[in-house]
């Protein structure tokens, strides 16, 4: 019995040491496997793993928030369509009252419109960065399908419609009245017509808003249009920045052109240039209507037949304004006119003559298109043009000759501000001979003074003036817009300084297409070799180095 146990006792021993042998074992393979450099490098590369995917994070979290607050985006578009203008985002930055934004959609919605969301999409991301430049302005999406209460808020505007868009600010009158500016903009506003359309449009409709009003209302415009290709560029920054500066200008001026159905000249461009500028634009026919007194700038559009003795003195009683001056005329003459004995006479009466002579130029460098008329000429007025580059080209296609009767005379006095090179010609119009040659001007300022002396304490001599171009060619659709030439920031600038305006924008539409990721043959060979070369390069060396190194150790 004894010897059993005995047996029995030294079995469970050896078992234990058994079992003990195969603990030390296990722990000392344990220790082994964490004291290993295999062991090290891979705590390490999990680590490093770790901490990476920590930063990663952490600066996609830090990204996320700046680019909801800055505007830190690049826009990679070949014409910069997502993009804010210079101009435009100084004038956006210097707003200094709260601006609403009202959308009558969802973002969502807005977004993606079945036709046309190229247009909607591009003025959504500007409205974003609008807000991203100036916090005073704010943005929000309301479906008035969903709320139809939130068009009570707004009866004194025309009906409204689903995509309009509300700017619109609060601000007090001198009574301390609160009062509001609200300016809408439709979505036919955001998009410019085909040169091609435009022209039906008016030759079947007359204008654009009755062409919209058959077409069942701006939206339903605006798909067709976008559907059948007749959309050719956005409008949405110029429309944008205007109903800005409508809203936010405590001082708005406005622009009176004068029709009196002589076939005067047709200048749909310059007049979205002045609204896109925040002026208020109207026209009356100057036969049956009288001037209105808030206008600040009336323009005449070269007429083909002279005006009457009635109408001049309409013209010249609204400069006068009582003889408190203050008062503005833009007159274009044309190469189409005949005689305008009355309205030769009235602008002698501020020192201006336009001759019976177009301009022509003798170098070849300084004319277009192998008329020897499409001149292009240079800017040499000092007064009223600051902040505009006196080395730019202004183009002035068949400009009649603007010559000054005097420099000063009284109370009066003239400056010319556009002419011609010295190589210049002198043409006339009918016989076509040649009268002279030489630098010749093209358009000139008349104006008359009240000097500070006669008016009340701490005020400033006060103008009226009259803008006198030799070419109506200069405000034409085609010329005024063109990109190469400055006439679009020279008579923003003139109208700026004379009316002491608040700065204006001058916005060109810019074109969007089919492609919005769309880079030029430089950029598109740099992403290439980046992709290709560079990067697979630095991940190629990168695991060599760390294979190595291991390898080694």
């Amino acid at each position: 019995m004894a010897e059993k146990e005995t047996k029995e006792i030294k079995e469970a021993e050896n078992k234990a040491s058994s079992q003990n042998k195969k603990e030390k074992k296990l722990k000392d393979k344990k220790e082994r496997k964490f004291n290993s450099k295999k062991f090290k490098h891979g705590a390490m590369a999990t680590a490093f793993t770790c901490v990476f995917i920590a930063v990663v994070v952490l600066v996609n979290v830090v990204a996320t928030i700046l680019f909801d607050r800055f505007p830190i985006t690049i826009d990679l578009t070949e014409n910069k369509i997502y993009s804010v203008s210079e101009d435009a985002r100084d004038y956006i930055e210097g707003i200094n009252k709260e601006v609403t934004v009202t959308v009558l959609a969802t973002e969502d919605a807005f977004e993606n419109v079945q036709y046309g969301y190229e247009y909607t999409r591009q003025a959504n991301q500007l409205l974003q960065r609008y807000t991203m430049y100036n916090g005073n302005i704010n943005v929000r999406y309301v479906d008035y399908l969903s709320n139809p209460d939130i068009l009570s808020d707004y009866t004194e505007t025309q009906s409204l419609e689903q995509y309009d868009i509300i700017f619109e600010t609060k601000s007090t009158d001198e009574e301390g009245n609160e009062f509001r500016r609200i300016k809408v903009v439709e979505p036919m506003d955001l998009i410019n017509l085909t040169d091609e359309i435009e022209e039906q449009i008016v030759s079947y409709y007359g204008n654009k808003d009755t062409f919209i009003q058959y077409s069942g209302g701006s939206y339903q415009t605006f798909i067709q249009c976008c559907y059948y290709g007749m959309a050719e560029s956005s409008n949405a920054e110029s429309a944008f920045t205007s109903a800005l500066m409508s809203v936010a200008d405590e001082n708005p001026v406005k622009v009176t052109f004068l029709n009196s159905d002589r076939n005067e000249t047709e200048l749909s461009y310059f007049k979205s240039l002045l609204e896109a500028n925040a002026y208020v634009v109207e026209e009356i026919n100057i036969s049956t209507e009288e001037i209105p007194e808030d206008t600040n700038i009336i323009v005449i559009p070269a007429p083909k037949i002279d005006y009457t003795a009635e109408e001049i003195e309409k013209v010249d009683t609204f400069l006068d304004n009582d003889t408190r001056l203050g008062k503005n005329l833009l007159y274009m003459a044309s190469i189409e006119q005949g005689d305008t004995p009355n309205i030769d006479e009235f602008l002698e009466e501020y020192g201006i003559e336009i001759t019976h002579e177009v301009i022509g130029e003798t170098d070849q460098s300084k004319y277009y298109y192998g008329n020897q008329y499409a001149t292009v000429q240079y800017v040499i007025g000092e007064n009223y043009l600051d902040g505009f580059s006196t080395d730019s080209l202004l183009y002035m296609p068949f400009a009649r000759v603007v010559n000054l009767l005097y420099d000063e005379d009284g109370m009066k006095r003239t400056e010319a501000y556009v002419s011609s090179s010295t190589s210049a010609s002198a043409v006339d119009i009918d016989t076509q001979e040649t009268e002279e040659r030489g630098a010749l001007y093209s358009m000139a300022i008349g104006s008359k003074v009240r000097f500070a002396d006669d008016l009340d304490e701490d005020e400033d001599n006060v103008y009226s003036h009259v803008l006198a171009f030799g070419t109506d060619y200069f405000f034409m659709d085609n010329y005024l817009g063109a990109s190469q030439f400055k006439n679009s920031d020279f008579i923003i600038t003139l109208f700026n300084e004379i009316t002491d305006k608040t700065e204006g924008v001058v916005i060109t539409p810019k074109a969007v297409g089919a492609v919005t990721f769309d880079i030029n043959e430089k950029q598109a060979n740099t992403l290439k070799y980046a992709y290709v070369v560079v990067i697979p390069a630095i991940i190629l060396i990168t695991g060599l180095v760390i294979y190595l190194r291991r390898k080694n150790k």
